[in-house]
């Protein structure tokens, strides 16, 4: 069945992986709430808290690493279906853990054991999501595809956190634990539900040796060049860490923790627009979608050194809504090119080789940035974030392939019903 001219919302395997994807983020952020109160309670420690998403960062980056090199074994759908239930199994062992009558050292040391290996599993289900995108939708709706998926990926993450902690106050541990359980298992029947042809079906699945994931990263000069983007952008977005972006507010802007809240909701209202705008103007920066990304990384280096020179916290809150569209554009575009770009049976294992690689990076440059911060003064790391920014720009300027890369929307294959 073709489905190119076909709204998103009225093709079912959109539909049904697109919920995939919110009860998937749910399921983590509550889960994640839910342990951060827990922890901190027993240990009364803000350091003994900071194990889990410390933890979960450990785990992502090695579940990312043997994704790399192993993923491609799997069928997709039949994997993303799998995860689901391995997740909710883990579950109901945190379940069965927090009913037993044990000391808090070891109930401690045990909900972060599952905690590990749920952060584990969970690090594949990104990438696979993002291989069997493309196979749910045609070529000329990849754009509006990733931004509807981005926009609600924002959205959670902006409201997720405080319905997470709101439901502390309504539901038991076990009662939100058990919801978890639940989305985990929506979340991979959902992805058992979609509906491929035949020869699509077949696709995720590999059989027979190909290149290891991170050869073909390296060995191709647009997929080099965004990870490259993405390095430096991520030593840039460091800036926008809780701990900096506090710095920021109390120190260059001489305000209180209140207008450091306004500041990070102005961001993501910013992205949440963002995804929006792409939505609604798929085909544009479809055309023009490297000399999108280009503009977008100019226009971010532009707002970040007004905000670093701006004194009144109401400027700051529009500069980061500001933000958030470019962002969102450079995002969405560059997760559609390497969709584009990369080979189809091997979506997936790429992208777990880049989060891999990202991942730690990102963690390490909120590090640098501090420490740059004791250095040379909080505004003046604003200011070299800025210089990053544009330097982003002009890698996707000056490198050939990305320079001259057009991204044709012709799909002569038909996608799944």
């Amino acid at each position: 069945m073709e489905i190119a001219s076909t709204s998103l919302w009225k093709q079912p395997n959109f539909i049904k992986l697109w919920l995939s994807q919110v009860f998937n983020l749910l399921a983590q952020i509550l889960l994640e709430v839910v342990l951060i109160s827990q922890v901190y309670y027993m240990t009364n420690s803000v350091l003994g808290a900071s194990l889990v998403p410390a933890l979960t960062s450990i785990s992502v980056f090695l579940g990312s690493l043997f994704a790399s090199y192993h993923i491609n074994k799997f069928h997709l759908q039949k994997l993303l279906y799998s995860i689901g239930w391995i997740r909710a199994f883990i579950m109901i062992l945190f379940i069965f853990i927090s009913l037993l009558s044990i000391s808090n050292s070891v109930y401690i040391f045990l909900i972060l054991l599952l905690k590990f290996i749920l952060s584990f599993m969970g690090s594949w289900y990104g990438p696979a999501r993002f291989a069997i995108l493309p196979l749910v939708v045609s070529r000329q709706q990849y754009i509006k595809a990733n931004g509807t998926i981005t926009m609600i990926q924002q959205l959670i993450m902006t409201a997720g956190w405080g319905l997470g902690s709101a439901s502390l106050l309504l539901l038991s541990t076990t009662q939100l634990m058990l919801c978890s359980c639940i989305m985990f298992v929506a979340s991979g029947m959902l992805i058992h539900w979609l509906k491929f042809h035949k020869q699509d079906q077949q696709a995720p699945k590999i059989k027979k040796k190909a290149k290891p994931s991170w050869k073909i990263a390296l060995q191709s000069p647009i997929i080099r060049s965004i990870t490259l983007m993405d390095m430096v952008e991520g030593l840039a977005n460091a800036i926008w860490s809780s701990a900096l972006l506090l710095g920021f507010t109390t120190i260059v802007l001489q305000e209180t923790e209140a207008w450091w809240g306004f500041i990070n909701s102005g961001y993501f209202i910013g992205a949440i627009l963002g995804s929006f705008v792409v939505v609604i103007y798929s085909k544009i920066v479809q055309n023009k979608i490297t000399t999108m990304i280009a503009i977008s990384a100019v226009a971010m280096g532009v707002l970040t050194f007004l905000f670093s020179i701006s004194t009144s916290p109401l400027i700051a809150v529009i500069l980061c809504v500001l933000m958030g569209p470019m962002y969102q554009i450079r995002d969405i575009a560059q997760s559609t090119i390497l969709q584009d770009v990369i080979p189809e049976n091997q979506r997936a294992s790429v992208m777990a080789a880049r989060n891999m690689v990202l991942s730690p990076w990102n963690g390490l440059a909120i590090i640098i940035m501090g420490l740059c911060s004791e250095w040379i003064g909080i505004q003046y790391v604003f200011m070299v974030a800025a210089g990053l920014y544009l330097m982003t720009a002009g890698i996707a300027i000056v490198q050939p392939q990305l320079k001259n890369y057009r991204y044709s929307s012709e799909d002569n294959s038909t996608v799944s019903e």
